[in-house]
């Protein structure tokens, strides 16, 4: 199962370079890069089933075994092209997507039973496999729309005023379009462990049933 925080971490880093007072008027267009570095799951194994259970929030007794957590964050730098020999220069946008933290939480109980941790485990990476691969879309579509869309008024005065306009407007408007776009996996993800439920009473020859009655 996943659970996933949409909180998102930012630090800004804004070099103003060469923003004269010359530059008024129209707006210009920005030059923007969206990448996303996959994230890597670190597995924690503390946890008893019934705390991860309360943790996923599913029902199905499966689910009380493993859960994912994952965090999207992001990395923004602003800027001024400072190649450009121009009172109007174009800002640059960096975006930089990735997933920390990235955590697989087995229930410890599943020590017992090498067989059934690695049925686990490995529906869990499927889960990560799905949010890396979403976050592989979103950076690529979002990439796509900023550029399209995206633009900063010349008529604001100063670099450092153009970067603040930009950074207000990327937290805002362009931040609910990543979580929008990163929630397009939602599906995916519950299909998954619909499929799951189905299929889990069939692993390591059935043995689920007999150790879910250990737990109780």
């Amino acid at each position: 199962m996943l659970a996933i925080a949409l909180l998102l971490g930012l630090c800004v880093d804004a070099a103003a370079a060469g923003a004269g007072n010359g530059c008024v008027g129209a707006s210009t267009a920005v030059d923007v890069r969206v990448s996303f570095k996959p994230g890597t799951a670190v597995i924690e194994e503390s946890k008893a089933s019934r705390e991860l259970q309360r943790t996923g929030g599913r029902s199905a007794a499966f689910h009380q075994l493993g859960v994912t957590q994952a965090t999207i964050q992001r990395v923004l730098h602003l800027q001024f092209d400072e190649s450009l020999q121009s009172t109007c220069v174009r800002p640059k946008v960096w975006l930089q997507l990735t997933v920390r933290p990235l955590v697989i939480e087995l229930a410890r109980e599943l020590d017992k039973d090498p067989c059934l941790r690695s049925y686990v485990l490995e529906h869990e990476m499927q889960h990560v496999a799905i949010y890396n691969a979403a976050g592989r879309r979103a950076a690529q579509q979002l990439e796509r729309e900023m550029r399209a869309r995206l633009t900063y008024s010349r008529s604001l005065g100063s670099a450092d005023a153009a970067l603040r306009e930009l950074q207000t407007r990327i937290d805002g408007q362009w931040s609910l379009r990543l979580d929008a776009l990163m929630s397009e996996a939602d599906a995916e993800q519950d299909a998954l462990d619909v499929d799951q439920d189905r299929r889990a009473y069939r692993a390591c020859n059935g043995a689920i049933a007999s150790f879910l009655q250990t737990l109780k």
